[in-house]
């Protein structure tokens, strides 16, 4: 009976006693968890923004890709920017070389620029497209006999190889034109056939 009435007189005392958090300890667990939430939600964040830059990149190289094979289906010397392009490119990502005259193209998609232009993601890209003659080996003459319709290759005023037609491709967001999201760019030889 006295161990019954100690162990009756030992819970009683432990409910009696108040201890537990005081408000000290609960503002030390809130702010710990608080920092532990807005670590969660920064990670979906930046998650966020770097799945929708994958999918802008992605949606770019498939335009950019697209307009370099409208390019690669045509002969040598179709390869040209029609002459209705109003609208001048940004020169920051323009190949160097002479520009290849413009010249008149039953596609209407073979412009200096095309925006806006939805991609696969539906958003709206601005397409920079780029024609320069340029040497494989050589330096570009556009001096006579050369013209800037048929240059030439030259070292020291001797031949060194036939001039190549580059098509570089440049794709931008459609509303911040500074990021460049796909280039790519591709070279044409006068052997070229369509």
């Amino acid at each position: 009976m006295l161990a019954i009435s100690r162990r009756i007189t030992a819970a009683g005392s432990r409910l009696r006693h108040e201890g537990g958090f005081g408000l000290v300890e609960l503002l030390i667990a809130m702010t710990v968890l608080n920092v532990g939430i807005l670590a969660v939600f920064a990670g979906f964040s930046s998650g966020y923004a770097a799945l929708n830059r994958g999918t802008a990149i992605s949606s770019a190289s498939a335009l950019g890709d697209a307009q370099l094979e409208r390019f690669r289906a045509l002969r040598f010397t179709a390869i040209c920017l029609s002459n209705t392009s109003t609208v001048s490119n940004y020169t920051a990502n323009a190949p160097g070389g002479t520009a290849v005259p413009t010249c008149t193209t039953s596609d209407p998609a073979l412009v200096a620029l095309r925006a806006p232009t939805t991609g696969p993601d539906n958003h709206a890209y601005r397409v920079d497209t780029y024609v320069v003659w340029n040497c494989a080996k050589g330096t570009l003459s556009v001096s006579t006999p050369y013209t800037t319709a048929a240059p030439g290759c030259l070292t020291d005023g001797v031949a060194q190889s036939r001039v190549v037609k580059l098509v570089r491709v440049v794709v931008r967001s459609y509303t911040g034109t500074a990021g460049v999201y796909s280039t790519g760019e591709s070279t044409f030889d006068q052997s070229t056939g369509g």
